[in-house]
C-alpha cells in the first residue's frame, strides 16, 4: 500500500498542468500579437500608420529592415519604417561623395592619389601614392566598386583636405534640408556622428539620379580601372527587371544597407532599407518594397469616355433636357491602399440652345482619401436647336398656364448613381 501511495503522488495535479498550459499558449499569442501591433503603428503607409488605415498585416511589405521607405519619383512616401531614425549610413555616404564631386569638379581632371589612409580589409581599387586617374575613372571606382581610396583621392583633389571636402557634404546636406543626415567622412566607415535616415536618404538620391553621370555610372554592372576589372557591389543589376541602380553599403554598426532604384511601365519607385541582419536578404528586401509598390500603385481607369452622367435642363423649353456624359475616358496612376475612390459630378443648372453636341455642361472630379486624383469635363450628349418662332409661342404660353394651374418647380439637373 505504501508503494501505490507514493505512485499516486508522484502523478501531476490536473489544475497545475491546464494552469502552465494556460500560460504557454497565453504567451505564444501574445507574442505574435504584440509584433503585429507595433508594425501596424510604425509602418506607415501614405502618410498614415497602417493602424489608422486599417490596413491588413499581409498587405505590408514582409521585410527585416530596422528602417526603411519606398517612394515615387517625385517623392511620395507610398510606405515608410522608422523614416526619420538616425542610422549609420556606411558606403552608401559615397552618393553625397559623389554628388559633391560632380558639382565641384570636371570630368576629365585628373586626380593624384596623395595619401594612402585606407586599412586592409576594406572595399578599395588599389590604389596607391603618386597614381593619376581622370575624375570619370573615380568616380566609377567609387560607385561601382564602392573604393574608400577613389573616395579619399576624390575628397582630397576637391576638397584640398578630407576635412575641408566633408565641410562641403555637411553644407550641401542643409541645403538640401537632410536634416537628420551629419557627414565625418567621405567613405562611410562607422565614426561617432556619422549618420542619416531612410527620409534623406530617398530625398539624397532623387536628386543625385538627376544627373547623368551619377545614372550612367551606378547602374553600370562592370568598370575597368587602368586595366583591372570591377563589378558593382549591387547585385540588383541585371537581376530585377528595370533596375537603374543605385548603392549598397556595410559595416559593423550600419548592418547591411542599400537603396535600389527601378523604372518600368513608365514608373519609377526607390527603396531604402537600412539595418538588414545579412548581404542577401537585403536585397530580397529590395525587390520585396519595389514589388510591393509596383503591386499597389497601378493605372486605373476612374471613367469611360460616354459614361452617362445625368441630365441638364434646357432653359429656352419647358420640359427638355440634355443628356450628360463623360468626354474622354479618364485614368490616373492609383495607390490602392490609400482607400476608395470618390467620384463627384457637377453640372450646369441649366443651359440655353442652342446646344452643340460635345460641348461642356460639368464636371466629374475624382478624389482618393480627400485628395484629388483625377478630373473629366462632362459634355452634352446630342444637339440641341434654338426654339423656332411658333416653339417660342407655343413655350410661353404653358409657362402662362403653370404660373397660375402650376406646377410651378423648376427643372433641375439631375445626375445618376455611379457604380464602382
Amino acid at each position: 500500500m505504501r508503494n501505490q501511495a507514493h505512485k499516486l503522488s508522484e502523478r501531476p495535479n490536473p489544475w497545475v498542468v491546464l494552469t502552465v498550459l494556460g500560460l504557454v499558449v497565453s504567451c505564444l499569442l501574445s507574442a505574435p500579437s504584440s509584433a503585429l501591433a507595433t508594425q501596424l503603428k510604425s509602418d506607415v503607409v501614405a502618410g498614415k500608420t497602417a493602424a489608422e488605415r486599417r490596413t491588413a498585416l499581409a498587405k505590408l511589405p514582409d521585410v527585416s529592415v530596422k528602417s526603411g521607405v519606398v517612394v515615387t519619383e517625385d517623392g511620395t512616401v507610398l510606405w515608410a519604417s522608422r523614416p526619420y531614425d538616425p542610422r549609420p549610413m556606411a558606403s552608401i555616404t559615397k552618393i553625397m561623395t559623389a554628388l559633391v564631386a560632380l558639382e565641384n569638379s570636371d570630368l576629365d581632371e585628373m586626380v593624384e592619389v596623395k595619401s594612402d589612409r585606407t586599412a586592409p580589409g576594406e572595399s578599395n581599387i588599389g590604389l596607391s601614392v603618386g597614381d593619376k586617374l581622370p575624375m570619370r575613372a573615380m568616380l566609377e571606382g567609387l560607385l561601382v566598386k564602392s573604393g574608400n581610396d577613389a573616395a579619399i583621392a576624390i575628397a582630397e583633389h576637391v576638397g584640398g583636405s578630407t576635412d575641408k571636402f566633408v565641410g562641403m557634404m555637411n553644407r550641401k546636406a542643409k541645403q538640401l534640408g537632410l536634416d537628420n543626415t551629419s557627414f565625418k567622412n567621405p567613405h562611410g566607415m562607422d565614426a561617432e556622428g556619422h549618420h542619416t535616415s531612410a527620409r534623406d536618404l530617398q530625398k539624397l538620391t532623387r536628386i543625385a539620379m538627376r544627373n547623368a553621370e551619377f545614372r550612367r555610372i551606378v547602374r553600370m554592372k562592370t568598370t575597368k580601372i587602368d586595366g583591372r576589372s570591377y563589378s558593382s557591389t549591387n547585385v540588383l543589376l541585371g537581376s530585377y527587371p528595370g533596375t537603374i541602380g543605385i548603392k549598397t553599403g556595410f559595416t559593423d554598426g550600419a548592418g547591411y544597407s542599400i537603396v535600389a532604384a527601378a523604372k518600368r511601365d513608365g514608373r519609377t519607385y526607390y527603396a531604402v532599407a537600412l539595418g538588414n541582419p545579412n548581404g542577401r536578404t537585403r536585397f530580397d528586401d529590395a525587390r520585396a518594397l519595389l514589388d510591393w509598390a509596383y503591386q499597389h500603385e497601378t493605372e486605373q481607369s476612374l471613367m469611360q469616355g460616354g459614361t452617362y452622367l445625368g441630365t441638364v435642363p434646357v432653359r429656352d423649353y419647358v420640359d427638355t433636357s440634355v443628356g450628360a456624359v463623360a468626354a474622354r475616358e479618364e485614368t490616373a496612376t492609383v495607390f490602392d491602399l490609400r482607400g476608395d475612390i470618390d467620384t463627384k459630378v457637377e453640372l450646369a443648372e441649366g443651359v440655353k440652345a442652342p446646344v452643340r453636341r460635345g460641348s461642356k455642361i460639368g464636371q466629374a472630379v475624382f478624389t482618393q482619401d480627400g485628395e484629388e486624383v483625377g478630373r473629366v469635363d462632362v459634355v452634352a450628349s446630342r444637339d440641341v436647336a434654338a426654339p423656332t418662332f411658333l416653339e417660342r409661342v407655343g413655350i410661353s404660353m404653358t409657362r402662362a398656364w403653370r404660373t397660375v394651374f402650376g406646377p410651378r418647380t423648376k427643372p433641375q439637373s439631375t445626375v445618376v448613381a455611379l457604380d464602382r
